[in-house]
């Protein structure tokens, strides 16, 4: 659990009363609730769209550059969804094909791909989402570069898996129609691979069982949008390398946090048993972020090869496989 984290629920638990009382005096402005409703709508709305890129920029590139993909233009709807699990994965083959020949400087484009770099793209819509962030805008690059590297699957996370749970399913599901089901992929590696099972098998159920902790505490806990959408927030200040920040930075973010601790608390009604029944759930994406990490690094040794070398970099990069 990241020490913000920690500390948060530690004093939700022993300062309720006075929790109560500091969240009367300090009423929350919420017009900066419905900048990031409208963020996730446009998110979604691009996740469904045609917007369809091939290569990346790096890490670096995003970061300086005031791209927004998020501001207000037209998309199309993709069409042709939802598709089959067969079909799927013929067209993730041919993209990652397509997407290789477009690095190498062959004008390709995504025709009659209606499938997308899922974990890329919301990668980058991640970072887009980090940078309207003003308090974000005022960090030095070098502070940027370390929050965007520990946060951005964190947030990626959270928007894969609430988005999944909108769609009526119980794991993580792509807008295409199109399930990420590890157990059937368990059994094409027990049949094909090379690798003693036992070596892999921990790395599978670790992935698994913090996958199905996850959903199955959203789906109990009936987590809202409101909910999600403020946790969401809180997210960009719950990493592991706070520390590694600038002193200045670790100012302009402990103000800053403290905004949407108390919004949170102000939507529950100033409960804080709910408060902690949210941070617990946030604390299992974090789980999830470390197991996410040691899968996607053991399905290199399958797949690495196919990848552009700029997907596969801004992947790993945020990923935490230093394997660049």
């Amino acid at each position: 659990m990241s020490s913000f984290l920690t500390t948060l629920k530690t004093e939700t638990k022993e300062n309720k009363n006075h929790m109560r009382i500091v969240s009367l005096r300090n009423v929350v402005n919420f017009d900066f609730l419905h900048e990031l409703s409208y963020l996730e709508n446009r998110i979604q709305s691009l996740r469904n769209s045609t917007w369809n890129p091939l290569i990346f920029p790096s890490l670096e590139g995003i970061l300086d550059t005031s791209y927004g993909i998020l501001s207000p233009q037209e998309v199309r709807a993709m069409s042709g969804w939802p598709l089959s699990q067969q079909d799927f994965g013929q067209k993730q083959g041919e993209l990652d094909f397509i997407s290789i020949r477009a690095e190498n400087g062959f004008n390709n484009q995504a025709v009659n791909i209606n499938t997308k770099h899922w974990l890329t793209c919301d990668i980058f819509l991640s970072l887009e989402y980090l940078k309207t962030f003003q308090f974000f805008k005022n960090l030095k690059f070098s502070d940027r570069f370390i929050l965007a590297k520990d946060v951005t699957i964190l947030v990626q996370t959270l928007t894969f898996v609430y988005t999944s749970f909108e769609a009526k399913s119980d794991c993580f599901k792509t807008p295409d129609g199109c399930f990420f089901d590890v157990l059937s992929l368990l059994q094409v590696l027990r049949m094909f691979n090379g690798t003693s099972l036992n070596q892999t098998t921990q790395v599978f159920k670790n992935h698994i069982k913090s996958s199905q902790n996850i959903f199955s505490t959203l789906i109990r806990e009936k987590i809202t949008k409101t909910e999600y959408i403020l946790l969401k927030a809180l997210a960009i200040f719950c990493g592991s390398n706070f520390c590694k920040l600038s002193d200045d930075a670790q100012k302009i973010m402990a103000l800053e946090k403290q905004k949407y601790v108390r919004a949170l608390f102000e939507h529950l009604k100033m409960r804080p048993d709910r408060l902690l029944v949210l941070l617990s759930w946030l604390n299992l994406i974090l789980v999830h972020q470390k197991s996410l990490s040691k899968f996607m690094e053991f399905m290199r040794m399958f797949s690495g090869y196919r990848m552009a070398e700029s997907i596969r970099k801004l992947e790993d990069l945020v990923l935490g496989i230093e394997k660049n």
